[in-house]
């Protein structure tokens, strides 16, 4: 027994179990007799002694045709910073140089070509940054808002749900922001280019108190 066992650690760089298989058994895979009567297909199932390398095994499976692409990607980066661009054309630069390189199935482009969805999803998820306000990261507001601002005016950041949360209307007190997230639908109003903030804003939240009146049945 002392002899099998040597060469059997010689190989191993951690802690592994070895399941009591007989001769007859070398060629079977580790398994469950549940899962086998219920998946009725070959499965290979493994003790999990180390988190990490189970992590680094399912990237690696997963990324394993994206080899090389970090190196591709850095030196598109560089490019992109030597081209004088800005950040929104450095962006679409790193991703031009994605697309073209990376490998895509046939099925998968046969979607894309055809413009079919490749997930279905019947929920929706909202993204609420509720980190300190110092802290969030926020979108500018257009080109032509900003030119319109004074030249001492720190009012950069645009609209977002925590700052029309802050103004809802009265009949909206006692929403919670989760509810007023996930409840209302934001419909941004027609409005001509010479209307101020201030309109679009009393606009917006009297399109807010129309939702909310009629998914009142449904809340």
């Amino acid at each position: 027994m002392k002899i099998t066992l040597r060469p059997l650690r010689s190989n191993l760089s951690g802690p592994k179990v070895f399941l009591k298989r007989k001769p007859s058994e070398v060629r079977v895979n580790g398994y469950m007799k549940t899962v086998l009567i219920a998946w009725q297909a070959n499965h290979d199932l493994q003790f999990v002694l180390d988190a990490f390398a189970c992590a680094v095994y399912i990237v690696s499976y997963i990324s394993k045709s994206q080899k090389g692409m970090s190196a591709l990607l850095d030196q598109a980066a560089k490019e992109a910073r030597q081209g004088n661009l800005d950040l929104k054309h450095q962006v679409r630069h790193i991703g031009n140089y994605f697309s073209n390189s990376v490998e895509t199935s046939a099925q998968e482009a046969t979607y894309l070509t055809l413009q079919m969805p490749l997930t279905k999803a019947t929920r929706q998820v909202v993204f609420i940054n509720t980190s300190p306000q110092h802290k969030r990261t926020f979108l500018l507001k257009q080109s032509s808002a900003l030119e319109k601002l004074g030249p001492d005016s720190t009012e950069i950041e645009s609209d977002n749900d925590i700052k029309r949360y802050s103004r809802r209307p009265k009949q909206l007190e006692n929403w919670c922001l989760a509810d007023y997230v996930s409840q209302l639908e934001l419909q941004y109003p027609k409005t001509s280019e010479s209307s101020d903030d201030h309109e679009t804003e009393q606009q917006e939240n009297e399109s807010e108190s129309e939702n909310e009146e009629a998914n009142a049945d449904v809340i």
